[in-house]
């Protein structure tokens, strides 16, 4: 069985008509950025089935705009928090988390419609999409940035999708416990407890999930009252490049329908750019995440930091720098790009965003590298990325030291990274479609 062949079904095995999840068990019901990545996997061979993955996605949206980080479609016992939890649902009733995640969605839909090969079927479809991408963004700008400072906040690590990132530490630990209700870990049911974020870090997860609960998870006073606040890299910078997408969508399909909304995603850019400085720390050589609570940059190294590339405003001398940087983690790591500062003492190979590498992560770098014209990197990153598959298949993610395959396995955004970004560079890269006999099996 061919590596794209075991892709095909992976992507089957976890699609529940409509909607895609990422792996049976460990996380049964539909997230925000994996059904994104998820849709451009499906591009490459179902085009309608790559749209009802948003379509679906998008059901969840609230009122306000929010496009939460679950949607809970079905019932499921195995996972946790779910529905009961959160208690809340979208503007059409179903319900969902009171979270998002980082917008990475105009960034997926202007790389759809391009890749298209029904541009009328693909413009029908972005054109209803577009006030909703329009929505989304707004609620970012406005509700997690009230003031206006160009940098927006995430209320909980979950919602940057780096969940137990060493980044969050000291802002975490001002998360009080003393009222934390009980709740069960249904993930270390599937997954060894060394992989995953540890019990401290769980209890402070879920006791801002009951602070925001307890303002309906919506604005104004969820914002106000949550005690972790964080100017997040990946979820900023992620916006910015997702802002110039949305422009380029409206711009280029309906310029006419949206001359205001036009206007504004052009200010959010201004804003962004300018505000981008205070990311940037001049002593590590790397973009670091604000605490909005206290207005200083966080000192930790994470491959967060790398995606401000993705926006295509770092100067070419701070550039380099960020090659060097990326350079010589590969150096101590043997070839990958880790999540987490390998040289630092709170670097773990195997636990979750605290030193594994992810793919759907170093698609974001390879892509801002491109961005930045810095090719020959990006080639690298490609093919480390390429290497773990092969070792390992589409596993949640990786140990860079050995190249285990760790977290879930048959891992639906991983499939479609290969479906879509790897598999298309294997000829220029010298990549062979092709696994072991005895690796046909993994993950089945």
């Amino acid at each position: 069985m061919s590596i794209t062949e075991e892709a095909y079904r992976v992507l089957k095995m976890n699609d529940r008509g409509g909607y895609t999840i990422p792996r049976p068990k460990l996380y049964p019901f539909q997230w925000n950025w994996d059904s994104c990545f998820v849709a451009l996997g499906f591009m490459t061979y179902d085009e309608k089935r790559a749209w009802e993955e948003l379509d679906l996605l998008f059901q969840g949206q609230w009122s306000n705009g929010m496009v939460p980080h679950i949607i809970f479609h079905r019932e499921s016992d195995n996972y946790s928090p779910g529905p009961d939890v959160y208690q809340v649902v979208s503007a059409t009733g179903i319900p969902t988390s009171g979270l998002s995640q980082p917008p990475i969605a105009s960034f997926c839909v202007r790389r759809m419609y391009e890749m298209s090969s029904d541009k009328e079927a693909a413009k029908e479809k972005v054109l209803k999409l577009l006030p909703r991408l329009f929505a989304y963004h707004k609620w970012y700008h406005d509700v997690r940035d009230p003031m206006h400072t160009g940098v927006v906040s995430i209320l909980h690590p979950w919602e940057s999708g780096r969940d137990n990132s060493a980044d969050w530490d000291d802002a975490l630990g001002r998360v009080p416990i003393t009222n934390l209700l009980h709740y069960e870990r249904k993930d270390l049911k599937h997954v060894a407890a060394e992989q995953r974020p540890r019990k401290e870090d769980y209890d402070r997860y879920m006791s801002l999930v009951q602070i925001l609960r307890e303002h309906k998870h919506d604005a104004p006073g969820h914002y106000l009252a949550s005690p972790f606040k964080v100017g997040d890299t990946t979820v900023n910078f992620i916006l910015a490049r997702a802002d110039q997408d949305l422009l380029w969508l409206m711009e280029t399909l309906a310029p006419d329908t949206y001359e205001s909304e036009i206007m504004t995603i052009k200010e959010w850019l201004v804003s962004s750019k300018e505000a981008m400085e205070r990311f940037w720390d001049e002593e590590d050589g790397l973009y670091h995440c604000i605490d909005v609570m206290n207005g200083q940059r966080i000192k930790s190294n994470s491959s967060g930091g790398f995606t401000a590339l993705l926006t295509g405003w770092v100067s070419p001398e701070r550039t380099e720098i960020l090659l060097e940087k990326l350079r010589r983690w590969k150096e101590e790591t043997g070839k990958h790009v880790v999540s987490f500062d390998p040289y630092s003492p709170r670097f773990d190979p195997r636990r979750y965003w605290r030193g594994p590498v992810w793919a759907i992560v170093n698609f974001l770098i390879y892509e801002g590298l491109v961005t930045a014209g810095q090719n020959k990197m990006a080639k690298e990153v490609a093919a480390d990325t390429y290497e773990l598959v092969k070792q390992s298949l589409f596993a949640e993610y990786y140990n860079p030291q050995t190249g285990e395959g760790l977290g879930g396995d048959s891992f639906s955004w991983t499939a479609a990274m290969w479906l879509y970004w790897l598999k298309p560079l294997a000829d220029e890269l010298g990549f062979v479609d092709e696994i072991n006999s005895e690796l046909d099996v993994a993950g089945a």
